[in-house]
């Protein structure tokens, strides 16, 4: 990613043929950032020694159908594919991106794996779901099959029943909508400085487990990193819950400093799973 010069793909083969010369059966690739045909050619082309090629695709893993025609000439390998990723969904009108909530993500793992993976394995020899843990980038939730103390999310599901045939025998609570001032994330919600608002989420478990609700606001991620590079954690802001927050509904007094912020929600079922969505959102004015 990022290579200026062509050539560079002449060393990964030197690279490759010499892991070959100390073990033959050691399989060696390189990883290409997208999904296009004159990449794959160059790569085929300067680096023949490769076992496969290595793919990395999100929102354009819909090329799949069209991009076959070119890929089934060599072997090659889904090394990453998830959610849509921060750089492909739709933002707010001060432009902070609009994360899928868990169950959404779900949705997208399963279609992406049934319509744009399945279909084409035979050239393609697999694939990896991106990310079988929890990192931070943008949001602690992003790519996370998992939340930071453990539990599994929806998509862990859809995953194992896509690979199995059989789903999880207890699953993850699944979210119908958040809102917040009573807007969904897509309104490009506005808050005024000080004041307090109403946030609310519906959700569904389906082993009718009970569920109990965690609510965080954070400032919102200035990171401008690419490929997944680190990035550090962000803390929690005090002080902006009214009451219990162990509800579905919550009252929330929007910070006193101006500027982009994100309410998030998790929802726990008790049994090691749990559901998540947040909304972005701009505090403006001062405190009255």
């Amino acid at each position: 990613m990022g290579f200026t010069n062509p050539r560079v793909y002449n060393e990964v083969n030197e690279l490759s043929r010499r892991i070959h010369e100390l073990d033959p059966n050691h399989p060696t690739t390189t990883t290409i950032s997208a999904i296009d045909e004159e990449m794959v050619a160059l790569v085929r082309e300067r680096a023949p020694d490769l076992d496969f090629i290595s793919l990395q695709a999100y929102g354009a893993l819909a090329l799949m159908p069209k991009a076959i025609s070119y890929l089934r000439s060599g072997p090659f390998m889904i090394t990453e594919w998830g959610p849509l990723g921060h750089w492909e969904v739709g933002k707010t009108r001060w432009g902070a991106p609009i994360e899928q909530d868990s169950t959404e993500k779900a949705r997208h793992y399963l279609n992406g794996y049934r319509t744009l993976i399945e279909p084409f394995l035979g050239p393609g020899l697999g694939s990896y779901a991106f990310l079988w843990g929890q990192k931070q980038e943008r949001t602690h939730t992003w790519f996370s099959l998992f939340t930071e103390t453990g539990e599994s999310t929806s998509a862990v599901d859809v995953l194992q029943f896509a690979w199995t045939g059989r789903a999880p025998a207890n699953q993850a609570p699944t979210l119908e909508s958040l809102r917040l001032a009573r807007r969904p994330a897509t309104d490009s919600v506005r808050l005024g400085a000080g004041r307090s608002y109403k946030a609310k989420v519906v959700v569904a478990d389906p082993d009718g487990d009970p569920v109990t609700y965690r609510w965080r606001v954070k400032p919102e991620s200035t990171e401008t990193v690419v490929g997944g590079d680190l990035e550090a954690g962000i803390g929690d802001l005090e002080g902006v819950f009214a009451g219990d927050t162990d509800k579905a509904e919550i009252t929330m007094t929007a910070p006193d400093t101006p500027g982009e912020y994100r309410l998030f929600v998790m929802v726990f079922d008790g049994h090691g799973h749990a559901a998540h969505a947040n909304i972005p959102f701009l505090v403006h004015g001062k405190r009255r």
